[in-house]
């Protein structure tokens, strides 16, 4: 595994699985909240957000996790891809327990200046706007030769993240 792309709803553990994956085979982490937002939530235009996928996406080693934009590029260049299916119920609690541990002060995982707070927005997208289905279907339709593993529950993805080793 030398490029590996994670995608999922919001607050399912992307970032977490990303780091753990880091460690483990020693690639480099690139969460694309960092790369796709400016300052108090101000969205890199898209024109510029292609550019710097692109850039990501070219090198040779890497774990990309966030942003369904692109997915289909960014699909094609993974040689694995994770998709973390679980349901809003699973990571709303997550959402909140992160807000809670970063109160006032940008996660590491996201662009400098950007502070998240409890917004009834994000609640509606996690049920309606970030289907892991519509995911699904476009490696199912895209990438139908690569290796997808999908992981329903915290207890998968480390189970799954134990079965991976350094060699892997």
């Amino acid at each position: 595994m030398k490029r590996i792309l994670i995608v999922g709803r919001g607050s399912s553990g992307k970032s977490t699985l990303a780091l753990a994956l880091s460690k483990k085979l020693n690639l480099p982490v690139y969460h694309l909240d960092q790369y796709f937002w400016k300052e108090n939530w101000d969205p890199v235009d898209d024109e510029e957000k292609h550019r710097l996928h692109t850039e990501l996406i070219s090198k040779d080693r890497w774990i990309i996790e966030g942003s369904s934009q692109f997915l289909e590029e960014r699909a094609k260049r993974a040689d694995h891809l994770i998709l973390l299916d679980l349901p809003p119920y699973r990571t709303i609690p997550s959402w909140l327990n992160r807000i809670w541990k970063y109160r006032g002060t940008t996660r590491p995982d996201m662009a400098k200046g950007n502070i998240e707070k409890f917004n009834i927005e994000y609640i509606k997208w996690l049920f309606d706007g970030d289907s892991p289905k519509r995911k699904l279907k476009t490696f199912k339709e895209k990438t139908p030769h690569k290796e997808l593993v999908i992981l329903n529950s915290r207890r998968q993805a480390k189970k799954y993240l134990s079965s991976i080793s350094q060699n892997s």
